[in-house]
């Protein structure tokens, strides 16, 4: 039996009208379904789908637990699972810088300020308010800004890896009026023991749980005032650029809603 060479280009043709209607629209349907739109290129890809996310949060306190609840509900939204992986700051830092995790759930503004973070990426929306207050057990002069406490002459503490307050009280390392302690524990401990005369926090809901959980009365302690009003941020690692706009949006979003809100209201923020 001969086969003419025309027989196998003629054959795709045929077996097109062969099928008739029905490969038709299935060809149609594939043609259709693509999305060349630039809202399609800045959907999340696939292997975005769970991220890891550090925090220098202490597990169990309101704001840790605000906060947790916000961000798995944001990247929820995008079909984005998240795991926050409780570091110290400093380590959380060095995980983002070589990749290790895929964001940190919140840092103050200008914690990426001339580039010197250049793995953090803004998620360009605020998702907390913190007041820095200076707490002490016997210095009685009250201040109201972080020019006050360099005045001051005190002795005065943060907790390692709180970059806001290591740039604001640089000066005072000079004089040896400053130091970092490794926990909120051993800062408030400090202050008992007459080691510093100021430590500085930046959350008050945390300090007076951290106080409770090692069994100080909270009357043995002074507020000598709020040096700044910090408004803070989720970043996310550079390798997830496009999703940090993508994820401001829908924290503004969920502030129009009332999510915000319902939550600080749900885990007892003011």
């Amino acid at each position: 039996m001969s086969v003419s060479l025309s027989s196998f280009y003629d054959w795709p043709l045929r077996g097109i009208a062969t099928a008739g209607p029905v490969f038709i629209l299935l060809v149609v349907a594939v043609v259709f379904s693509f999305d060349p739109s630039p809202a399609a290129a800045e959907k999340p890809r696939a292997e975005l789908r769970r991220l890891v996310l550090a925090t220098a949060g202490t597990p169990g306190t309101s704001s840790y637990k605000y906060l947790a609840a916000l961000l798995h509900e944001a990247f929820a939204r995008h079909r984005i699972e998240i795991r926050i992986k409780p570091v110290p700051a400093v380590r959380a830092t060095e995980l983002m810088r070589i990749g290790a995790v895929d964001g940190d759930v919140v840092r103050s503004r200008i914690f990426n300020r001339d580039g010197r973070h250049p793995s953090y990426v803004l998620v360009d929306e605020s998702t907390y308010a913190l007041d820095w207050v200076a707490w002490t057990v016997k210095a009685s002069r009250r201040v109201a800004a972080w020019a006050d406490l360099r005045r001051a002459s005190l002795k005065v503490a943060y907790r390692r890896g709180m970059m806001k307050a290591m740039i604001e009280l640089a000066p005072l390392k000079k004089g040896g009026f400053l130091c970092d302690v490794e926990t909120d524990e051993e800062g408030f401990r400090s202050l008992l023991s007459g080691a510093i005369d100021v430590y500085v926090h930046p959350n008050r809901t945390t300090a007076r749980e951290v106080k409770a959980s090692i069994g100080i009365p909270a009357d043995r302690f002074k507020e000598l005032g709020v040096v700044e009003r910090l408004q803070l941020y989720t970043f996310l690692h550079r390798r997830h650029a496009r999703l940090a706009p993508v994820l401001a949006e829908t924290l503004r979003e969920m502030k129009r809603e009332g999510r915000l809100e319902a939550l600080k209201r749900k885990f007892g923020l003011k």
